[in-house]
C-alpha cells in the first residue's frame, strides 16, 4: 500500500476497482475510514475456485442457457457439473468475448469477429459485460492491476504523466487566404451569421502528445459560438477527440485524403452538451457585416490530469459568474449504472492496449462541479469556432493509463519509519505440508517498512505469479535435488522421474512431526518414505535453499538496481522460521540445524542469532493485525440480535478475546490471546497453544482410503489408477467442494471408461456429497475441541471469546468455513476468514512480528515440577558428601499455565558432585516437558510416558573445573562440587534453555541455542 497517511474524509468510503480480462479478471478494494490508513486488499476467494490458498483472479468465461439467462460464471463454469449439463441443455459456452468491444482502429489484421467465439442470441457485448460486472459485484461481499487502480485512486504516487495522444476538438478555422493550407481548401469555405468566412474540418489541439502534465493541471482553449438567432445557441455541442497519428501538430482532420485514414486516426472520446438558455437569454444582438442581426459568445474547453483519467468541462461567463461543467461519463452509448451512491467509486479498467482513453472515465459516480453549474445540462455543441486572436496554444495531456509496471500492494503492521542505521533485509519462510512461501522487507532507515511476497516462481503455470509453490522435490538414485517445486508438476519432469526411478517427496514434512501429537489417524507408512540416506533434516535444509534461491533472485529482478541491492544486503539477513505450534525444543533445533544446511547462516555461534523462530499460530495472530485486527472496521462490529435488527451498543471491555484458527495443509494451530487496541496497544496470550494433525492432506488421505474400499472389485481399484484418482480429487474436487447435497466427481480417463456399477461413466467418478463431506468431518471436530479448550482457558482468566479468525491455505475451504460456521462451539462467535490471501498469513505474518513485535506476554504449554522427598527409600543412595538423595524426581522451572514476558528468566539452581576435577569438564542437562494432567507432578516413575525429552544442555566447564577446590567427603577422600544454574527464557517465541555458573565472581553462561 503506497499510502502512509490516513485517509481525510469524514465518512467511511469504499473504493472497488474491477479488471475484467480477456482471460481473466479480478478484483481490489479499499475501505476508508476517516482518521485510517488506507490498506488495499484483493478479493481472493471466488466460488468454486480450485486453489485452496485462494487466487486473485477467476476465468473470464460466461454460461448462458438458451433464454439468455446467466447459469455459470468464472470458475464455477469450469466444475464437471456445470460443464455436463450445459452440454445436456446446450448452453452457449462464452470466453473472449471481451474482443467484441475491441477498438476498430487497432491493428487486428490477425484476428477478424468470426475468429472470436460468438454472442448468444440477443446479447450484446455490453451486456454480456454488465452481466459479467454484476458477478464480480456479488462475489465482492492477477491482482496487479486491480490494486494499482486503487492505489492510484487513495494514494496516487505519479504526479506527472506524459500523454500519449493528442486531444481537441474538431472545429472552423477562419479562412486566411495568404496560407496554403487555407487555398487548398477553398472551396469548402462558407461565411457565418457574423459575416467572417470559416474552413470546416480543422482541430484545435487542447493536450499535445508527449507534454507532462501534472495532476489538477488544466489546459485550455477558447471558442467563440455564435447564431442568428437566441434559439440556436440554447445548447452547446462538441466532442472530444483523440487523435493517434504521428503528426506532431495536426490542423485538419482532412490532412491525409480518404474517410479510412480519418476513422484510423481520429477516435470521438465522449460527446457532451450543455445547457446554456439562461445566458443565451441575456445576450445583446450583434450586428453583422452585411448588417443584420446576430448573436454569440466566448467559452472555454478545459481539460484537466485529474486522479488517472482525462477530465473535460466547459466555462463561460454569465453576469460575471464563472460557470464550469464537466463532461458527462458517456462513451459510445454506454449505460448510466443505476442506484449508486457517490460515495461508492468503480474505477471500470480497459486494456492495456491504453487506446480507448477516457473508457477509463467511464465512472459511475457524479464528479463534483468546480463551480456554479446552476443546474445545467452537462453536454457540448457539435462545432466550436476558434477565437481569432488565439494562436495554435495546444496544450497537452496524457495516456490514463499510467505507464510502467504495476505491483502488488505490500503490507505493513509498521506505521512508523525503520530506526536502524543501516540497509537490512528481513525474511520470513513458511515451509508448509503442501505449499511454502516466502515473504520479505526491505528495512531502509527512515522509512515505512512494507511487507512484501515472492510472488514469482519458476515453472508456474499463472502467468501473474503466486504466492506459494508445492512443497514436492525430486531426488535421484544418488540423493541428488532435481527439481522443486512447480518445476516438479512440469511434465518433462514427471517423465523423466518415471524413466530413471527418482524418489517424489511429498508431505514430507511430516516426518518431523512432533510425536506426541494425537496422531493415531496417521503413521509414518502412511508418508512417503525419505530417500535413501537422507533425513528429515537435509530434506527441509535442501527445501529451504531452494527457498533462499528463488527469493534473491526475485528481489534482484524485481527491483531497481536489484543485484547492487542485494549484495548491501546479503550479510545482514535475519531470517524468520515458522513452524507449527506443536513443535518444540527438538523441532526447533532441527529447524536450526536444517538453515545451516540450507547456507542461510554460516555455522557458528556469531550468526546463530540471525535465525528467529516462530509458531505459526503467532505469525496468524500479526497477518490479522494488519489485515483485521488494527482496522477501525474490528472495533465498530455491529452486535446483531436473532431477528437480524442492531442492538443497542454495549460498552465492549478494553480487552478482548480472540483465537487464531490457523488451518494448514499438515496441521491446525490455535491460539488466543486478549488483545488491546487502545493505546498502547497489547496482545497477550491466554492460554495454551493447540495444535491438532488434521490438515488438508487428512481430508485427501481419507478420500484415499474411501476411494481403495469402493473400487476394490471394480476394474478401476489398481493402486495406481485409484492413486491418480486420488490426485486429481487433491487437486480439484476437494478444493470445489461447498455443499454435502452437490454430488462431486473425479475425471480420471477418458469417454470409454465407464463402470455403472461404481458410478463411473465417460471417465468420471461420482462421488456423494454426503461421502465427501465426511471426509472433512475430523477436522472440523478437531478444530471445534481445540477451540473450546482454549475459550476455557480464557474465560477462566474473565476474558470470553467473541471472535475466531480462520486463516491459512485450507481456509480457502467454503466447506469447512460453512461448517464451522454451524457447528455448535461457534454459534455465538463471529468467525471471520480475512481477505487478501489468507495462505500468506503465516509468511506475511511472520516479518511483521520482526519489524513491530506486539506480543507482551505468552503462556506456557508444559509442566515441570519441585521435588518432594518422602517415599521411595529403596531407591536412595549417598553422594560423595553423604548427602541421602532419591532418583526419579522431577523439578519444575516453568509450569503450565503460566504467563511469562519475551525476556523474562526461569532460574532453578542446581549442586552437582564428583570425585574427580575431570568429571567436571563438561555440564550436561536434559529439559523435559510433563505433558499429563496432574497438577503439580513430583515423581518421573509414576507417569513415565508423559515425560518427553525436549533438548539436552551441554556447558563446556573445563576452564573452571580446574580451579574446583577439593571438599572432605563423608567417608573420608577428597570430592569436587560445582552448583549451577539452568535457566529457561521463552525467547521470541521459542523455549530457550541455558546453563549459567559462576567463575571468579562473574556469571558465565552457555545457549545451547547458540552452538
Amino acid at each position: 500500500m503506497p499510502s502512509g497517511e490516513p485517509y481525510r474524509g469524514l465518512s467511511r468510503k469504499l473504493v472497488l476497482a474491477f479488471d475484467v480480462g480477456t482471460t481473466y479478471s479480478g478484483i481490489s478494494y479499499c475501505i476508508l475510514d476517516p482518521g485510517e490508513i488506507p490498506k488495499i486488499l484483493g478479493v481472493s476467494r471466488y466460488p468454486a475456485q480450485e486453489h485452496v490458498g485462494g487466487d486473485k483472479k477467476i476465468p473470464s468465461i460466461l454460461y448462458y442457457d438458451d433464454q439468455g439467462a446467466v447459469k455459470a460464471v468464472g470458475a464455477e463454469a469450469l466444475q464437471q457439473h456445470i460443464i455436463d449439463q450445459a452440454e445436456e441443455e446446450n448452453w452457449v459456452k462464452l470466453e473472449w468475448w471481451k474482443l467484441h468491444l475491441r477498438a476498430k482502429h487497432l491493428a487486428s489484421s490477425h484476428i477478424k469477429d468470426e475468429d472470436v467465439p460468438p454472442l448468444p442470441k440477443g446479447k450484446g457485448a455490453v451486456q454480456v459485460l454488465g452481466d459479467f460486472m454484476r458477478y464480480l459485484i456479488d462475489v465482492i461481499f492477477n491482482k496487479a492491476v486491480a490494486d494499482g487502480a486503487v492505489s492510484s485512486y487513495v494514494a496516487p504516487l505519479v504526479t506527472s504523466r506524459t500523454s500519449k495522444y493528442t486531444y481537441g476538438v474538431e472545429c472552423y478555422r477562419p479562412y486566411d487566404q495568404s496560407l496554403s493550407d487555407h487555398r487548398e481548401r477553398e472551396y469548402t469555405q462558407f461565411t457565418l451569421p457574423s459575416g467572417i468566412t470559416v474552413l470546416p474540418s480543422a482541430f484545435a489541439s487542447i493536450l499535445k502528445r508527449g507534454v507532462q502534465v501534472s495532476e489538477e493541471q488544466e489546459f485550455r482553449y477558447s471558442f467563440i459560438t455564435e447564431g442568428a438567432s437566441r434559439s440556436e445557441l440554447n445548447n452547446l455541442e462538441n466532442t472530444i477527440l483523440a487523435y493517434r497519428g504521428e503528426l506532431l501538430d495536426p490542423h485538419w482532420m482532412d490532412k491525409e485524403p480518404g474517410n479510412v485514414w480519418r476513422l484510423a486516426r481520429f477516435t470521438e472520446m465522449c460527446k457532451v452538451v450543455a445547457n446554456t438558455s439562461k445566458l443565451v437569454r441575456s445576450l445583446q444582438p450583434e450586428v453583422a457585416l452585411d448588417g443584420s442581426v446576430y448573436y454569440e459568445f466566448d467559452y472555454e474547453i478545459i481539460l484537466l490530469f485529474g486522479l488517472t483519467e482525462l477530465k473535460a468541462q466547459i466555462s463561460w461567463m454569465h453576469e460575471i459568474r464563472l460557470f464550469i461543467v464537466p463532461v458527462s461519463r458517456k462513451l459510445y452509448h454506454l449505460h448510466d449504472f443505476q442506484g449508486v451512491e457517490k460515495s461508492f467509486h468503480l474505477l471500470v479498467l480497459a486494456s492495456t492496449t491504453k487506446s480507448l482513453v477516457l473508457f477509463v472515465a467511464a465512472h459511475i459516480y457524479v464528479m463534483p462541479f468546480l463551480g456554479e453549474c446552476n443546474g445545467h445540462e452537462q453536454l457540448w455543441s457539435k462545432y466550436s469556432l476558434v477565437a481569432p486572436e488565439d494562436k495554435d496554444v495546444g496544450a497537452t495531456g496524457y495516456s490514463p493509463f499510467p505507464t510502467g509496471s504495476s505491483s502488488t500492494s505490500p503490507t505493513s503492521t509498521a506505521t512508523e519509519p525503520y530506526r536502524g542505521l543501516s540497509r537490512k533485509l528481513v525474511l520470513a519462510f513458511d515451509v508448509g505440508t503442501t505449499y511454502s512461501g516466502v515473504s520479505y522487507c526491505i528495512l531502509d532507515p527512515g522509512e515505512i517498512p512494507n511487507i512484501l511476497g515472492v510472488s514469482r516462481y519458476p515453472a508456474q503455470e499463472h502467468v501473474g505469479g503466486d504466492n506459494k509453490i508445492p512443497s514436492i522435490l525430486y531426488y535421484d538414485r544418488q540423493g541428488a535435488l532435481k527439481a522443486v517445486g512447480a518445476e516438479a508438476l512440469q511434465q518433462h519432469i514427471i517423465d523423466q522421474a518415471e524413466e530413471e526411478n527418482w524418489d517424489k517427496l511429498e508431505w514430507w514434512k511430516l516426518h518431523l512431526r512432533a510425536k506426541h501429537l494425537a496422531s493415531s489417524h496417521i503413521k509414518d507408512e502412511d508418508i512417503p518414505p525419505l530417500p535413501h540416506g537422507k533425513s528429515a533434516v537435509q530434506v527441509l535444509g535442501d527445501f529451504m535453499r531452494y527457498l533462499f534461491t528463488c527469493a534473491r533472485n526475485y528481489i534482484t529482478e524485481s527491483h531497481a538496481s536489484g543485484a547492487s541491492m542485494w549484495r548491501s544486503m546479503e550479510n545482514n539477513i535475519e531470517f524468520i522460521l515458522t513452524h507449527p505450534n506443536g513443535w518444540e525444543g527438538l523441532q526447533q533445533q532441527q529447524i536450526r540445524r536444517a538453515a545451516e544446511i540450507a547456507g542461510l547462516i554460516p555455522s557458528g555461534d556469531e550468526h546463530a542469532s540471525r535465525i528467529h523462530l516462530l509458531t505459526e499460530g503467532e505469525a496468524s495472530l500479526y497477518f490479522c493485525v494488519t489485515h483485521v485486527l488494527a482496522s477501525d472496521s474490528f472495533s465498530k462490529l455491529s452486535i446483531v440480535s436473532a431477528d437480524g435488527l442492531e442492538e443497542d451498543d454495549e460498552e465492549e471491555p478494553e480487552h478482548q478475546g480472540i483465537v487464531i484458527i490457523d488451518a494448514g495443509g499438515g496441521t491446525i494451530d490455535l491460539s488466543a490471546y486478549s488483545i488491546k487496541l487502545s493505546p498502547p496497544k497489547e496482545f497477550k496470550e491466554i492460554a495454551p497453544a493447540e495444535c491438532r494433525l488434521q490438515g488438508s492432506v487428512f481430508v485427501t488421505q481419507r478420500a484415499h482410503t474411501f476411494l481403495k474400499a469402493k473400487l476394490a472389485n471394480s476394474r478401476y481399484g489398481s493402486p495406481d489408477i485409484v492413486q491418480q484418482m486420488k490426485e486429481i480429487f487433491d487437486k480439484t474436487t476437494k478444493l470445489r467442494f461447498r455443499d454435502a447435497g452437490d454430488p462431486q466427481y473425479i475425471k480420471f480417463g477418458t469417454v470409454r471408461d465407464k463402470d455403472p456399477q461404481y458410478d463411473i461413466r465417460s471417465g468420471q467418478l461420482k462421488l456423494a456429497g454426503e461421502d465427501v463431506a465426511k471426509f472433512f468431518e475430523p477436522t472440523v471436530e478437531a478444530i471445534a475441541d481445540a477451540f473450546e479448550k482454549q475459550r476455557e482457558a480464557a474465560t477462566r482468566l474473565g476474558i470470553p471469546i467473541k471472535h475466531a479468525f480462520l486463516v491459512g491455505g485450507y481456509a480457502a475451504s467454503d466447506f469447512l468455513y460453512r461448517r464451522l460456521q454451524q457447528h455448535p462451539v461457534f454459534l455465538d462467535v463471529h468467525l471471520c476468514r480475512p481477505s487478501s490471501h489468507p495462505n500468506k498469513a503465516v509468511a506475511d505474518g511472520a516479518v511483521s512480528s520482526y519489524i513491530d513485535p506486539l506480543v507482551t506476554s505468552r503462556t506456557s504449554r508444559y509442566m515441570p515440577s519441585r521435588a518432594d522427598h518422602r517415599e521411595r527409600q529403596h531407591t536412595l543412595y549417598t553422594l560423595p558428601s553423604g548427602t541421602i538423595v532419591l532418583p526419579n524426581a522431577f523439578q519444575s522451572i516453568l509450569k503450565k499455565g503460566v504467563q511469562v514476558s519475551e525476556q523474562q528468566e526461569f532460574r532453578q539452581s542446581f549442586l552437582r558432585e564428583g570425585s574427580l576435577r575431570s568429571q567436571f569438564s563438561h555440564v550436561t542437562g536434559s529439559i523435559l516437558a510433563y505433558r499429563g494432567d496432574v497438577l503439580d507432578p513430583v515423581w518421573m516413575d509414576k507417569e513415565p510416558t508423559c515425560f518427553t525429552p525436549l533438548c539436552n544442555v551441554i556447558a563446556d566447564t573445563s576452564k573452571i573445573a580446574g580451579s574446583l577446590r577439593p571438599q572432605q567427603a563423608a567417608g573420608g577422600g577428597d570430592y569436587y562440587h560445582l552448583s549451577f544454574d539452568v535457566i529457561l527464557l521463552f525467547g521470541l517465541t521459542e523455549l530457550k534453555a541455558q546453563i549459567s555458573w559462576d567463575d571468579m565472581g562473574v556469571e558465565k553462561r552457555y545457549d545451547p541455542s547458540n552452538g
